[in-house]
């Protein structure tokens, strides 16, 4: 997962050589963002076996695992942390399109009113709302940035064009390649037309 560190800070220079990044940013060096979505938490371990119960499927040798849910219009996957131990949840990605190529799609309810941050922000609440609650992002990007790699299972032979919004927010207390922080939360959330369309949350990115 630190290889994700160093690819992050490629694309932090990329953008900011081309004034990509926005000039407001919040405070280096401490995680702002929240620290829940759903039922994923940072402040509590969360096994494989507990997070996959709630959309009625079991753990396999897989290292994703991905839900959609047709009548919500929400998708959302979860990664295993196959760096420490394969039994945690590592990543949820949280979206209002697809977000699985090539992997087996369980068909389970995310309940919007539950896959939500504490404070209330999930897919639909708007910009405003995201930087009233927890700030300036440490860091923004323009999503015509697509090779960061937001599907699971894409490969580098499928021509699908994925619209990930026109913009997105990273909370990290990540400073720069050389001064990193033992906090290795991260959120993200996209936007389109100021209003979230997915969010991504991991402890160990």
């Amino acid at each position: 997962m630190r290889l994700r560190w160093k690819c992050v800070f490629v694309v932090w220079l990329t953008c900011a050589a081309t004034g990509i990044i926005s000039s407001q940013h919040g405070p280096f060096g401490r995680y702002t963002g929240p620290n829940s979505l759903g039922t994923y938490s940072h402040d509590r371990v969360i096994t494989l076996k507990s997070f996959l119960t709630s959309f009625g499927t079991v753990p396999s040798r897989r290292d994703t695992y991905c839900i959609a849910d047709a009548d919500h219009g929400l998708f959302l996957y979860a990664r295993v942390d196959d760096e420490h131990n394969r039994g945690h949840v590592d990543v949820v990605f949280l979206s209002s399109f697809p977000n699985c190529r090539h992997l087996p799609v369980v068909s389970a309810t995310i309940d919007p009113a539950i896959w939500k941050t504490p404070e209330g922000v999930g897919i639909g609440s708007t910009k405003q709302v995201v930087v009233k609650e927890y700030g300036q992002p440490q860091f923004s990007f323009k999503e015509e940035l697509k090779s960061r790699g937001r599907i699971a299972g894409m490969r580098d032979s499928d021509q699908i064009q994925i619209d990930f919004g026109d913009l997105s927010y990273d909370y990290t207390c990540m400073i720069d390649e050389k001064h990193g922080c033992d906090d290795l939360r991260v959120t993200e959330f996209g936007f389109k037309h100021d209003k979230v369309i997915w969010i991504s949350i991991s402890d160990s990115e």
